[in-house]
């Protein structure tokens, strides 16, 4: 019954706060409704998205004025609203949280199992990056450039992460099944992992394309209306190299299609319709897969969240990560030596 009353109480205090969000904005609200986290709101200028913005108010500026840049160039994009005091960003002020809200582009979520949809999203994000590079170094918004994304740096540090849970796991004297699991398999993986920084570290990612990468491309982030695809949910913008979108949005889809090589060269040659990948993009994209990071994440999720119980997902992701392990390599291997 108390955790009832909490729930309730919870829930008034996110509607009031989305209301006094919404206030904000010279817009009228007729109903709202949770979205996936954020809420949907139907209004006068028709459905908005009203999400929380962890990021500052500079930070937002630039995104909005970047999205429109994309529009202007001719892939339309999510609009960001602004404030009644012009603003792309507002601040609930006893929270501290801070909202962005946008234009709802509704459609259908792309299919992870659908082949022809894989393809589709892999050409328009080809298309995104074709405009995206396009763009001089010197348009791309400061602070964007100042928060740069370094893969190589980020795979170094999930590589120490993945020696220090071996490590911690190791000197536990009663180890339960997933802990079991691990330490069976980390050598391996972690070898992986080294071979697969060296590489990145020999193509040298300073030499690539980089742009304004989406940095969450996935099956989630693309919807299909009528006949047209688009790429929503963009508040993860980040400078980087173009590759590494590419690299992300393969490894989501080919873990659920147990690395289908076939589908996997299918979802490349998509994208290679709006933009060619050079040699050094290939063989750099190929590190990027080599490396596990699944079976980083998937510990790195556990070690995070350890209860006095091991939940079976956990254990159940695990041993998914290994069992693929073998043609995960295997289509990795191909892209670099190609």
């Amino acid at each position: 019954m108390i955790n009832s009353r909490c729930d309730h109480m919870e829930g008034i205090f996110l509607y009031n706060q989305t209301e006094a969000m919404l206030a904000k904005y010279e817009i009228e609200m007729k109903q709202t409704s949770k979205g996936r986290g954020s809420y949907i709101c139907d209004t006068d200028q028709g459905q908005k998205e009203l999400c929380q913005f962890r990021g500052s108010m500079e930070r937002g500026e630039a995104l909005r004025g970047f999205l429109q840049k994309i529009s202007d160039l001719g892939l339309e994009m999510e609009e960001i609203m602004i404030s009644k005091e012009g603003t792309s960003v507002v601040r609930d002020e006893g929270t501290g949280e801070s909202f962005l809200l946008r234009s709802v582009q509704e459609g259908t979520k792309l299919d992870a199992h659908k082949w022809e949809d894989m393809r589709n999203a892999a050409n328009l994000l080809g298309r995104y990056h074709s405009i995206s590079c396009s763009i001089p170094i010197e348009e791309v918004p400061v602070i964007f450039q100042e928060t740069e994304e370094d893969p190589v740096e980020d795979a170094r540090r999930h590589h120490r992460e993945l020696i220090r849970i071996r490590n911690q796991i190791r000197t536990k004297k009663k180890k339960n099944e997933f802990e079991s699991l691990f330490l069976e398999n980390c050598s391996g993986f972690i070898a992986t992992a080294e071979r697969a920084i060296a590489r990145l570290e020999e193509v040298a990612p300073k030499t690539l394309p980089w742009c304004m990468c989406h940095g969450d491309y996935n099956q989630h982030n693309v919807i299909r209306q009528g006949g047209k695809w688009y790429m929503v949910h963009m508040e993860q913008l980040t400078y980087a190299p173009a590759v590494t979108d590419l690299a992300f949005y393969l490894r989501k889809l080919l873990e659920k299609n147990d690395w289908n090589q076939v589908l996997g060269k299918s979802l490349i040659g998509e994208y290679e319709k709006q933009r060619n990948l050079s040699p050094a993009e290939l063989e750099f994209l190929g590190a990027l897969l080599l490396f596990p990071e699944r079976f980083w994440k998937v510990t790195n999720h556990y070690m995070n969240s350890r209860k006095a119980w091991v939940s079976q997902r956990d254990i159940e992701k695990l041993r998914k990560a290994i069992g693929q392990e073998k043609v995960r390599l295997e289509f990795a291997e191909m892209l670099i030596f190609s």
